[in-house]
């Protein structure tokens, strides 16, 4: 192939010579010696930039499939998408991209769950960090040297992927990033222990809503699964508003046979009412009592709130006890907030300090 570009450039070199002599018959060049000396320089020349030209071309060549050989080699097991292929996850599916490859998910929710590197948001053109709720329809790229984690929350979720990849359809929800709203929030270690226990669960497959206020029917289903009721054991309730078919309504049987819990003194449990911090105090120290738990006594001196006078009667010795104990403290500005509703994160809390 070189040698017939050499010769080709020879016969042009040597065609626009003919013409040049043709015109001026010029006697000083022999014909012999551009036929001779002078073309045999011409494709000396010729065959030396196009040689030149070609170890050009195979140094790219060979710098392009050394890449792709370093790429391939080193993520064995890994499909490649040369353009953007369509996977369908389901919950707890998880995308894995290698360097340089991308993800844009197209429908559901999808957080990135594993990152060693750099991640770049190309549509936001800003770098994002682990635990990141992926934005539908922007396109998810992993820098060099970087390894990448999607992982499906929702099902019948889909994703356009490139470059190397890994994937699984579905799996288990790791319990650290099962819910999408705890992380960074203050009660996200206490949650994360109660949830990896079995204690609590999400408001939805999503969500845990730290924030929220726990009912009375959801602490007292928290202390017995805290305890391992036996629910199967527990058929019929003595309160007129407790449903023995809800998921709650054999652990507000069990609390009221067992005297952690006394309802409001006429029948009524009051299910569907939030669990005031008072309240709170009285069942811990009821059920402490009640499962025999050694809760140490850290402060022997018990500093009165500012807003003590608005104390229950039968709260009194339990919010004592509690302030006592470090298992409940005061809001700002020295009160007890006797009447304040107590949320699922202050609860998880609570239980964490009494079990740890």
């Amino acid at each position: 192939m070189k040698r017939i570009l050499s010769v080709l450039v020879m016969f042009a070199v040597l065609g626009g010579v003919s013409f040049a002599l043709a015109d001026t018959n010029d006697p000083i060049i022999s014909y012999s010696y551009i036929s001779n000396s002078y073309a045999s320089s011409i494709l000396t020349q010729g065959d030396s930039k196009i040689s030149d030209s070609f170890e050009s071309i195979d140094d790219v060549i060979e710098n392009l499939e050394q890449r792709i050989a370093a790429l391939s080699g080193g993520y064995v097991g890994y499909e490649f998408a040369k353009e953007y292929t369509e996977l369908s996850l389901e919950r707890g599916g998880i995308v894995t991209l290698a360097p340089g490859a991308s993800v844009i998910p197209l429908q559901g929710t999808f957080l990135l769950y594993q990152l060693d590197g750099d991640c770049i948001d190309v549509s936001q053109g800003a770098e994002v960090g682990l635990n990141t709720t992926a934005q539908t329809n922007h396109r998810y790229f992993a820098a060099e040297e970087t390894t990448v984690q999607f992982i499906s929350y929702t099902n019948s979720a889909k994703v356009l992927v490139d470059g190397y990849y890994q994937y699984e359809i579905s799996g288990d929800l790791p319990v650290q990033v099962q819910f999408i709203d705890i992380n960074g929030h203050w009660a996200q270690e206490a949650i994360i222990y109660l949830a990896q226990n079995g204690i609590v669960n999400g408001m939805s497959e999503l969500e845990f809503s730290p924030n929220i206020d726990m009912s009375r029917e959801m602490f007292v289903t928290v202390l017995g699964r805290i305890y391992g009721v036996d629910t199967s054991r527990y058929t019929s309730s003595s309160f007129s508003d407790v449903d023995m078919d809800t998921w709650y309504g054999p652990y507000v049987a069990w609390a009221s046979s067992v005297g952690v819990v006394e309802g409001y003194g006429d029948g009524v449990f009051g299910t569907g009412d939030v669990v005031t911090r008072q309240q709170m105090a009285t069942l811990i120290k009821r059920y402490v009592d009640y499962a025999g738990l050694n809760i140490e006594i850290q402060n022997s001196n018990y500093e009165p709130f500012g807003d003590d006078a608005q104390l229950a009667s039968w709260a009194v010795d339990s919010v004592r006890w509690a302030q006592q104990t470090g298992l409940l403290t005061g809001r700002p500005g020295n009160i007890f907030d006797p009447n304040g509703t107590a949320t699922r994160a202050e609860v998880c809390t609570v239980l964490f300090r009494m079990l740890t």
